[in-house]
């Protein structure tokens, strides 16, 4: 089975309807993403979702900086859809000036953009199940390797360090295999880029 953003919300949006939580049940808390940047150059990491998203990141998390071996915390609401974050590289500039030599979003902040090609992604997903789906995805390409683990032991780590990467660590289009998990909206998560 092919798995992608859209599979992604496909997924959760079956789930609700299957398991459908009053609307005034469905959780508006937060969990954390801690970005680290295991590279030896900077990155820049683009975070965004879908404008139909009901949970929003705020614009300072869209987009920032990263020097090796740094790493943000970032909050993220629990009814996040479609979240993506992603490493840009070779970036100059500032504000709307802001342009990167890969996965640009053509500002500093990706916050509404998740449609870029060249790179590799971690996405994240809500579903009424009050579950947070995950996964690491080649469907836009591949730039740098990256690991998205989670502080519940009950969660699968992904890690994908090459391109060449197992269809069971990162989906990749074509593949049979649907590398995703749930889990709970309590669980924070890592999502390490160059990992070694």
């Amino acid at each position: 089975m092919q798995f992608s953003l859209s599979a992604i919300t496909a997924i959760a949006a079956f789930a609700s309807s299957v398991i459908a939580a009053p609307v005034e049940a469905r959780s508006t808390g937060v969990y954390t993403i801690t970005v680290k940047n295991s590279c030896s150059q900077t990155i820049w990491p683009g975070v965004g979702q879908v404008s139909s998203s009901p949970g929003k990141i705020d614009s300072q998390s869209g987009g920032f900086e990263l020097a090796s071996g740094g790493s943000r915390t970032i909050s993220v609401p629990t009814d996040w859809i479609a979240g993506r974050i992603f490493a840009r590289t070779g970036c100059s500039g500032s504000g709307s000036s802001f342009h990167c030599a890969v996965g640009d979003c053509g500002a500093y902040s990706c916050v509404d953009n998740t449609g870029i090609s060249g790179v590799t992604l971690a996405e994240f997903s809500y579903s009424d199940m009050v579950k947070t789906f995950y996964n690491i995805s080649l469907i836009s390409g591949y730039n740098l390797g990256m690991r998205i683990s989670s502080n519940d032991a009950t969660c699968p780590a992904f890690s994908c360090p090459t391109g060449g990467c197992s269809e069971f660590q990162a989906y990749k289009a074509g593949s049979g295999a649907n590398p995703c998990a749930a889990c709970p909206l309590a669980a924070a998560y890592t999502v390490e880029f160059c990992p070694s």
